[in-house]
Order: C-alpha cells, then structure tokens, then sequence
C-alpha cells in the first residue's frame, strides 16, 4: 500500500457544533473513549477534539482510504513528550508520523511517511 502525506484542517467550531448537537453519539462514531477521556478533561476540549477529528482525516488521505476501519479505530495519543502519535486498531502506527497544532479558530494536522528531513 502506497502512502503519502495527508493534511486537514477544520474549523473548532465545526466540531463544537457537531458535539452540541449530537453529543455522545457523534464522540461514540468519530473518537476512541480514550480520546473522550483526554479531551473531555481539558477546560476547553473543543480545540483537542477538532485537532483529532484534522489528524483522523490526514491518517485516511495518507493512506488513500479508510480500507474498512472507522474513524473511531484511528485513535490519537501522546508521547511523554507530547508528541503525537496514531494507535490504529489498538496497535502503533509506526509508518506515518503526525503533527499536529491548533489557535482559536482551527486545528491542523499533518501525518506524513518515514522521516522528513
């Protein structure tokens, strides 16, 4: 399978819409309960769930699809030292590395193959 960088960006407020109005039901389809947890704990968690949703959606355009996994099975954690990372299907994605950044507005994420120099 051929992967190549993937790139999104989102509006927080997209996000924030979406859990308003769906609630659990929309975090249940689109973030892992660990993600719920981590996100839910910040006084703001808007901006941690966007950039997950942005990161989710760079996952899927490096690697040209979903290829039958949901979004909630592309999950996003962090090192020790903050970086970030994906778990897919509960195992570390070590292929793609994955940055990711936010302001008040919108959130981005990159996930790209191997290193860059």
């Amino acid at each position: 399978m051929m992967m190549s960088v993937g790139v999104d960006i989102i509006e927080i407020d997209r996000i924030k819409h979406a859990i308003e109005k769906r609630g659990e039901r929309f975090l249940k389809r689109i973030y892992s309960d660990r993600e719920i947890a981590y996100c839910s704990s910040k006084v703001n968690p808007y901006p941690s769930y966007a950039v997950r949703f942005a990161a989710k959606e760079s996952y899927i355009k490096a690697k040209g699809g979903l290829h039958g996994k949901c979004l909630a099975q592309i999950e996003v954690s962090r090192q020790e030292n903050g970086q970030p990372y994906f778990i897919v299907n509960g195992k570390r994605e070590r292929r793609l590395h994955l940055s990711l950044s936010h302001c008040h507005a919108y959130a981005v994420a990159i996930a790209s193959p191997g290193r860059l120099l």
